[in-house]
């Protein structure tokens, strides 16, 4: 924790100025520091273990990736599924990141982040590429009208068992 005392600023503070002002702009940003997420040493050596296992799969050690794979495929997973929301597709798009991470684990360098990270942004863009090629299918195809033209009790019968119309 750090602590601010008037001896050690050497400020020049305006008469116009209040001094509850300055005080704020010097206490924010060590505020602001005290709040920034830090890691504890235990985080810190798992992540330091977790790139000695990045590197093990860069020297060509299956069973390292096999390793990465098992830690962050439900990370991953969940990632897509809440962005895509179909489990079929989630889970194809989850095989693609990591045959993707596979080809590409030789250039993935240490950047005092988790290597989930770099599995999250494949992931990103490969849903990106998802919508981008599915978007522009939907955009091309006719548009139907957005009112039913079903009866009630048909569109019921169509619903999930758990729903009911009211």
């Amino acid at each position: 924790m750090w602590t601010v005392t008037s001896a050690q600023l050497s400020l020049q503070q305006p008469s116009d100025v209040p001094e509850a002002a300055v005080a704020v702009l010097v206490v924010a940003p060590v505020a602001l520091r005290s709040l920034s997420p830090t890691r504890t040493s235990a985080e810190e050596q798992q992540v330091l273990a977790t790139w000695e296992v990045v590197a093990a799969a860069q020297g060509g050690d299956a069973d390292a990736f096999g390793l990465l794979y098992d830690r962050y495929v439900d990370m991953v997973f969940r990632y897509v599924l809440f962005r895509v929301n179909d489990r079929c597709l989630a889970e194809d798009l989850t095989s693609e990141t990591f045959l993707r991470a596979l080809r590409r684990i030789t250039s993935i360098t240490y950047q005092g982040k988790d290597v989930g990270a770099w599995f999250v942004t494949i992931a990103r863009n490969i849903v990106l590429d998802h919508v981008n090629r599915v978007g522009t299918a939907w955009s091309s195809a006719p548009r139907r009208s957005s009112t039913p033209t079903a009866p009630r009790t048909q569109r019921a019968m169509l619903l999930p068992p758990a729903w009911s119309p009211s």
